[in-house]
């Protein structure tokens, strides 16, 4: 079988292993002739190619084209060129540029066109358009800004909307500009870093740098860049996102994140300020039940957490309060304001605590209250020493003026009994008017222990103190105690072998004594027990705390505790109020508890009572502790009354004393000089040309007292006695009322044997 192509008879120039699509169309559209190429091409066998019309073959849009160039070919014998399509076998499309010209076949004049397969280029170009369109179209349809620069010069050569939107510039004024030309970088060393890394890496990813828009404002940008090959040329492809909000935000976040931990931090300190306040601080809903309370509300209440969150405060009432004061509280907080005021409120043990107290509100931006905020101070103790101190500053005073009282009176005294003395001496035992004598004797009497009481509560009576071991005076003591408190009353001590030794008076101690004993008495009528205890103690820094006066240091602490009635808080704040009582007219001065008050402040202590009605009542006394060892009892007798024939120099104030004083040591046998103060006591002694063996004077004197009297006059008599006499000593010749161990002293009121007796004292003494 002869081979197709040598068939063709015009293909003896062709080969036959041409890569070029060869077709030999007659005019009327019939292929006659087709080389391997085009039957491969197409998909056809040669013997099925050539039974088809050009018609079948074409694709139907170039028909009209292929129909053309047939005809004018055959009518002009010239070549044409163009460009087709085919349609194989399979529906393929097979892109052809060809060359037309006439050709002779065995059925006479063809065309013969030849074409070269462009499928494949032509398929690459319009994925590469497809590619491109789609490109420009995201470019397009990208936020971001993305922009194409020449590598050799920087110029722009594409830009997407994107960029002109982030930079304010249009696409006209860009391309073919440069960055630096628009000052776009805002940092020159930014853009070489980046430069940089594009010629070394040949890509930059996620560049943090600062642009400039059209109108100055500087943004944050992050850019991805790579390197591209456009027409030949390097270029950089480069996507920028704006980071500027981001950024804005970041910042925003992370001085926020600061400002957070800074309030945490801020939380927490307060939250331990809180939570260690001494104040009760607690924090209520807008109904006021309890969400919080701190450890100082735990303490100061008794009451736990646990116990009261979730509960209202009324639990706390102590009925102290009317419920006009909760209304008007209430009223002030829900206005949105703040309320002050003192609370009386109950612990969890009964007990009552005072406390100040600020409620506020807390509340939302309208100003609704959402919660209350309470924080308290306990002003219990606090009152209770303003209370003592405030006491205190009465009872002082008080004894001011008792102490002044007590002068004049003891000067009035001393006349009354003297005279009585003199009186009754006078009369025989069975004279009628002996009896007058002895109830004025006897009236005058109660009278001086009455001023002596006054004087020692406001703590202006002359002691004689010593170091004294309490126990002893106890137990002396105890004997007459037991008779005086009655058998249905026990009497139990409770003594501290190693107590230390107090520095007081030995009678005023044990009258102090006497004086409990006997409140404790009248207090038990039904019976009871008496307990007195000693010990020693030693009181800090917070000694104030027990009394204002209080300081620290060792102490000997007696307390003298009875089972009684007890008393409640009014009578407490007034028992060593000089005159009060609360026993029934005609039995009590009312000055036995003052009289123990002015004892013991006068020896340098205090005293603190506590008391619970129908338990009983215990008196705290605390004196300074001293060192040393007691002194043994004085044994022997004093002096008696007898007369001298000594000279006495007698300086008084008030002359009915001094006249009385005078006609009592005459009586004795003493001679007597005489003046009314200071001044003229030293005229007279620089007058009398005899020995003056005794000055007795008043410590109060006009002008010169009678101690500087003394000191000059012994200073120009040397070896002179003196012996003072007051009814109000003050300070003059002692420490706060404590006799000086020199000093030799005579209480008023007297009578004339107590004077003769002490001057004989003073006189017989060689010291």
């Amino acid at each position: 079988m002869s081979s197709p192509f040598v068939a063709a008879g015009d293909f003896e120039n062709l080969l036959a292993d041409t890569s070029d699509l060869v077709l030999d169309v007659a005019p009327d559209g019939r292929i006659v002739s087709a080389n391997p190429a085009a039957t491969e091409v197409c998909g056809y066998s040669w013997a099925e190619i050539v039974s088809l019309n050009v018609a079948q073959l074409v694709a139907p849009e170039f028909l009209q084209i292929v129909n053309r160039t047939i005809s004018a070919v055959t009518a002009s014998a010239e070549t044409a060129v163009s460009e087709l399509q085919l349609v194989g076998k399979s529906g393929n499309r097979i892109w052809l540029r060809a060359k037309a010209r006439p050709v002779d076949s065995d059925s006479g004049v063809a065309v013969r066109l030849v074409g070269r397969d462009l499928t494949g280029a032509v398929e690459a170009e319009l994925r590469v358009r497809q590619i491109e369109e789609h490109f420009r179209a995201a470019s397009q349809a990208s936020p971001d800004s993305v922009a194409i620069n020449r590598l050799s010069d920087g110029l722009y050569v594409e830009v997407n909307d994107g960029f002109t939107e982030i930079t304010g510039y249009s696409r006209a004024e860009v391309v073919g500009r440069t960055s630096l030309e628009l000052n776009i970088w805002a940092d020159p060393q930014e853009r070489a870093a980046m430069a940089q890394q594009l010629v070394e890496n040949g890509v930059v990813q996620n560049f943090e740098g600062h642009f400039r828009r059209k109108n100055g404002r500087v943004l944050i940008g992050n850019m991805s860049c790579r390197m591209v090959t456009l027409n030949g040329e390097p270029h950089n492809l480069s996507v920028t996102r704006d980071m500027t909000a981001w950024k804005l935000a970041e910042r925003t976040l992370v001085e926020r994140e600061a400002s957070l931990a800074e309030a945490q931090q801020l939380s927490r300190t307060l939250m331990a300020a809180i939570e260690q306040a001494a104040e009760d601080i607690m924090i209520t809903d807008p109904d006021g039940n309890i969400q919080y309370c701190n450890p100082s509300f735990q303490r100061i209440t008794g009451y736990s957490g646990a116990d009261v969150i979730g509960k209202n405060p009324r639990f706390l009432k102590s009925g102290r309060h009317d419920a006009e004061f909760y209304r008007q509280m209430w009223e002030t907080m829900k206005a949105g304001k703040t309320w002050t005021g003192r609370f009386t409120n109950r612990r969890r043990d009964g007990s009552l605590v005072i406390e100040d107290a600020t409620i506020s509100p807390i509340s939302d931006a309208s100003g609704k209250p959402q919660g209350y905020v309470a924080v308290k101070r306990d002003v219990t103790e606090q009152l209770e020493l303003e209370a003592k101190f405030q006491q205190a500053q009465k009872l002082e005073s008080i004894g001011r003026l008792a102490g002044g009282v007590a002068h004049d009176f003891n000067n009035l005294l001393t006349l009354i009994n003297g005279y009585t003395d003199f009186l009754l001496s006078g009369l025989n035992a069975n004279d009628p008017l002996r009896s007058d004598a002895e109830e004025i004797k006897n009236a005058g009497a109660r009278a001086a222990s009455l001023t002596k009481q006054l004087l020692t509560f406001s703590r202006k009576q002359v002691i004689e103190p010593r170091a004294l071991d309490l126990n002893a005076t106890i137990r002396e003591s105890a004997p007459m105690l037991r008779r005086l408190i009655g058998e249905d009353v026990a009497l139990e001590t409770h003594l501290d072998a190693s107590l230390g030794l107090v520095m007081t008076d030995p009678d005023q101690i044990h009258q102090v004594i006497m004086n409990l004993a006997v409140n404790a008495r009248d207090a038990m009528p039904d019976g009871g027990k008496l307990d007195i205890h000693t010990m020693n103690v030693e009181l800090g820094a917070n000694a104030a705390s027990v009394y204002p006066d209080a300081k620290p240091g060792r102490y000997v602490k007696t307390m003298v505790t009875d089972t009684g009635i007890g008393m409640d808080d009014h009578t407490r704040e007034h028992i060593f109020e000089p005159f009060f009582t609360t026993k029934e007219p005609g039995k009590g001065t009312g000055l036995g508890l003052s009289t123990v008050y002015g004892i013991v402040r006068q020896s340098g202590g205090w005293i603190d009572v506590r008391s619970v009605v129908g338990v009983g009542t215990s008196f705290k006394i605390y004196l300074p502790r001293v060192e040393g060892v007691a002194p043994a009892a004085a044994g022997g007798s004093k002096a008696g009354t007898e007369g001298g024939f000594e000279t006495v120099l007698v300086v008084e104030d008030q002359q009915p004393v001094r006249a009385f004083v005078k006609a009592a040591l005459n009586r004795y046998g003493y001679r007597v000089i005489e003046a009314a103060d200071g001044n003229e006591a030293i005229a007279v002694a620089n007058r009398h040309s005899g020995q003056i063996h005794l000055l007795l004077t008043d410590v109060v004197l006009p002008g010169m007292n009678g101690k500087e009297m003394s000191d000059r006059l012994t200073a120009l008599r040397p070896g002179l006695k003196v012996l003072f006499m007051s009814g109000y000593a003050r300070d003059v010749i002692g420490h706060r009322g404590v006799l000086d161990p020199d000093v030799a002293f005579l209480h008023k009121p007297f009578g004339p044997d107590e004077l003769a007796t002490k001057i004989r004292e003073v006189l017989a003494d060689s010291v």
